[in-house]
């Protein structure tokens, strides 16, 4: 079995199996079950699964999270498998809400104490209340556009043409005939020669 885990932020440390055990049991538990030794069981079962898949190599934890659900579900458990999800989105929730404090005190730090290059390069911008409010609402227009909003359709895909007709067949030529002699021409008659009482 491996000992070791790699967290979301890419550090490696020691891995705690019971932590599966006990997310199961909580997931369980908000479906009404009650059972902790079956808890065990599955994630026992998802460490088998885990050991094999990874072969030696340290996993990250979505991916054993995912097999926490694959176990669930194929153990008929989902109900507990959909308690599981619910409990990773919120989690999820809580670290990107999280990460967005951490980010706004970040910022607030950045404008209070000029380590912001646009702050320098702007000579319009004077610290002040209404100059950190215009910073802090562009710093979040700028993120809404660029992540929040619906991705850019996918460019449309090149109308297939129609395979071109086939071509009627093309029967061939009959043959020349073959060439007749062909006799030279004769050159035009010279014009006749003035008279001689013919003035011009």
């Amino acid at each position: 079995m491996f000992d070791r885990i790699r967290k979301r932020d890419g550090r490696i440390e020691k891995f705690h199996p019971e932590k599966i055990t006990w997310a199961i049991f909580k997931a369980a538990s908000a479906c009404g079950g009650h059972d902790f030794g079956r808890a065990e069981a599955l994630a026992a079962e998802v460490l088998e699964l885990a050991k094999s898949r990874f072969n030696g190599d340290v996993p990250d934890v979505e991916s054993v999270q995912d097999l926490v659900e694959k176990v669930l579900i194929e153990n008929g458990h989902a109900r507990t498998a959909k308690a599981y999800i619910l409990y990773r989105e919120k989690r999820a929730g809580a670290r990107n809400l999280n990460a967005l404090i951490g980010a706004t005190i970040e910022m607030f730090s950045d404008y209070l104490g000029d380590r912001d290059w646009r702050i320098k390069e702007n000579a319009n911008m004077q610290k002040s209340i209404n100059g950190l409010n215009n910073y802090v609402r562009e710093f979040f227009t700028k993120n809404y556009w660029l992540h929040e909003q619906e991705p850019a359709p996918e460019p449309r895909r090149p109308r297939r043409r129609a395979p071109p007709a086939p071509a009627a067949p093309v029967e061939p030529a009959p043959p020349a005939p073959p060439p007749e002699s062909v006799q030279p021409e004769a050159p035009p008659p010279a014009p006749p020669a003035p008279a001689e009482g013919d003035k011009g």
